[in-house]
């Protein structure tokens, strides 16, 4: 089972819940601010969607910021959460955007490929198919429709 709440303990609060918030309008819809949360809608470009909120807790060993998950996507979810962290942990000026293929690959469509006669001095003889279904001539001309 998926997990719906992750957190991680910060230093500084503020910041951290501006930094999620920050996250959050980059890649979805904030739909609640608070004083100590953030609440948004995210949509992936994979069509994806999960409602996610941020909120924060003193606890007696930190000041602890909580992601919870509302509705939506688990994975999605899980994938929001390691890329906050990331963004957080490495200080990137700009936060991630959901990018196409991070949940799910691409599906190449299938094309049938022509390939190329082996060298050009061999030849190829022109296919003659049969006809799958034979037409009759027609033996009347029809009036009046």
């Amino acid at each position: 089972m998926l997990a719906t709440a992750s957190s991680m303990v910060v230093d500084a609060p503020a910041p951290a819940l501006e930094a999620a918030a920050a996250f959050f309008a980059a890649n979805g819809v904030i739909t609640q601010r608070r004083v100590y949360s953030v609440k948004a809608t995210l949509n992936h470009p994979d069509g994806f969607e999960v409602v996610v909120k941020a909120k924060l807790f003193r606890l007696p060993a930190g000041t602890v910021l909580e992601f919870r998950r509302r509705t939506g996507d688990g994975l999605l979810f899980a994938q929001v959460f390691q890329l906050f962290q990331a963004y957080i942990d490495g200080g990137a000026p700009e936060p991630p955007r959901f990018a196409i293929g991070q949940l799910v690959r691409p599906v190449r469509p299938l094309r049938p490929t022509l390939r190329a006669s082996p060298s050009p001095d061999v030849w190829i003889p022109p296919m003659e198919l049969p006809a799958l279904v034979e037409v009759a001539e027609p033996t009347e001309e029809v009036s009046g429709i």
